[in-house]
């Protein structure tokens, strides 16, 4: 996963939001942010909650 610095760098002691980062779990930034020391991480995505790619960022966050 490409690193952005500035996330890791304004994150810190903050709540972080990504909006719409679900896509394939690739691009999604909220395991930066919580790993950068984020307050509180939240996703939001306008996928059905059935979809089976929120199952695989919630694996991706365990993970990560």
């Amino acid at each position: 996963m490409p690193c952005n610095p500035w996330i890791k760098q304004l994150a810190k002691d903050r709540t972080f939001v990504d909006v719409g980062g679900l896509w394939n779990t690739v691009n999604e930034r909220v395991t930066i942010a919580a790993k950068a020391g984020a307050a509180q991480v939240t996703m939001i995505d306008g996928m059905d909650p059935e979809d089976p790619w929120w199952q695989k960022f919630y694996e991706r966050c365990r993970t990560e």
